[in-house]
């Protein structure tokens, strides 16, 4: 999930809590329940039977993180 917008690291390369939703997919600052950005479920490339659940910090992350995502750059 690279790219010129300055992109995401590859899925592959996430920490478990970015994965999961509990970390910002694109800084790794911790997320609460009510805190940040649903990006919504995505497929894991190579393995299109498991998901996994983008959230960003609110603001820049999501901004970025979502147009990203919004490209199809999920790996």
């Amino acid at each position: 999930m690279t790219g010129p917008t300055g992109g995401l690291s590859p899925v592959e390369e996430l920490s478990e809590p970015q994965l999961s939703g509990s970390a910002c997919v694109r800084c790794a600052a911790p997320l609460g329940c009510a805190s940040g950005v649903d990006l919504g479920t995505r497929p894991y490339p190579d393995m299109p039977y498991a998901s996994w659940f983008p959230r960003a910090c609110a603001g820049a992350c999501a901004t970025v993180a979502a147009a990203v995502l919004a490209l199809g750059r999920t790996s």
